[in-house]
């Protein structure tokens, strides 16, 4: 499954996004969440990842296709907005 890709693509505002889900596809990967998740699960657990720092959240964000930029300081709720925004 490839929900966090298809999420952070979607954080990024990546241009490529439209191929990076149809290479998703063609591999049968997943990508679509469920209507309903939970936002503060998913921050709960991003904030027990190795990269995490103190209270913020380092993101792995892709540009464009094969080129990433590392984020370090993303607030918990700077996703957690992104994230309800995603779900709407």
């Amino acid at each position: 499954m490839a929900y966090g890709l298809a999420i952070i693509s979607a954080y990024a505002d990546m241009p490529e996004r439209p191929r990076l889900l149809w290479l998703l596809e063609q591999f049968g990967l997943r990508y679509e969440l469920p209507c309903a998740f939970n936002r503060a699960a998913i921050v709960r657990t991003m904030l027990t990842d190795k990269k995490h720092i103190g209270s913020n959240i380092t993101l792995i964000v892709p540009k464009k296709l094969g080129q990433m930029v590392i984020c370090r300081v993303v607030k918990p709720k700077t996703i957690e907005r992104f994230l309800r925004r995603y779900q709407a």
